[in-house]
């Protein structure tokens, strides 16, 4: 796992390499993993003989603007063995996730992403919303069953349809239609959904 320096920059390449390489042997992984609690455990392993300070752990569900989620004060690691930190996310979950961990004040990690299809109860996640270019659908279907899908626009005006769908989850395009919301239907012979979807652009 590598730490980028935004400040890097000023540096010369030499100091750039000697930067990234001591940072790069620093943190072991960075892992996170959907529970069947459908909370996010996220895990990080520092390496024997590393140490750090003021450790943050960011979030994000675009992989632009971060925000923190759990920071951990004073210092961390272990000089005689690997150590393995974790932390549970039990809300502000997304259909896609991002983390990655801040070290003192402009040391960041590689940034991971992790997939959080989050059915629920009803049995049904669509997202993202709003939606730019596809749109991705995960549904509960334990015996394979056929659906078919269609999306109508507020008039109720069919804009989109698809059938002989067997999986539990399909991404369909939506950058042809114009920006509005649309009502989404997902039907077999045993289940019915609804949803509503938010296209913009």
């Amino acid at each position: 796992m590598r730490f980028i320096n935004p400040q890097l920059k000023l540096l010369s390449p030499i100091a750039i390499l000697i930067v990234n390489v001591a940072f790069a042997q620093q943190l072991v992984n960075l892992n996170a993993s959907l529970t069947q609690q459908e909370t996010m455990l996220i895990s990080w392993t520092m390496k024997a003989g590393s140490t750090c300070a003021d450790l943050t752990l960011e979030h994000s569900n675009e992989s632009l603007s971060f925000s923190e989620i759990y920071y951990y004060p004073g210092v961390c690691g272990n000089a005689d063995y690997d150590e393995t930190y974790t932390f549970e996310q039990k809300d502000k979950i997304y259909l896609t996730n991002y983390y990655r961990i801040k070290l003192g004040y402009d040391l960041y990690s590689d940034t991971i992403s992790v997939e959080a299809p989050l059915i629920g109860s009803y049995g049904l996640k669509v997202g993202p919303q709003p939606a730019s270019d596809f749109l991705n659908i995960f549904f509960t279907n334990p015996l394979s069953d056929s659906f078919s899908l269609s999306i109508r626009d507020m008039q109720g005006l069919k804009v989109f349809s698809l059938n002989n769908i067997k999986k539990n989850s399909i991404q369909i395009p939506v950058y042809s239609l114009p920006s509005g919301i649309y009502s989404l239907t997902l039907s077999s012979r045993y289940s019915r959904f609804q949803e509503r979807v938010l296209i913009q652009h």
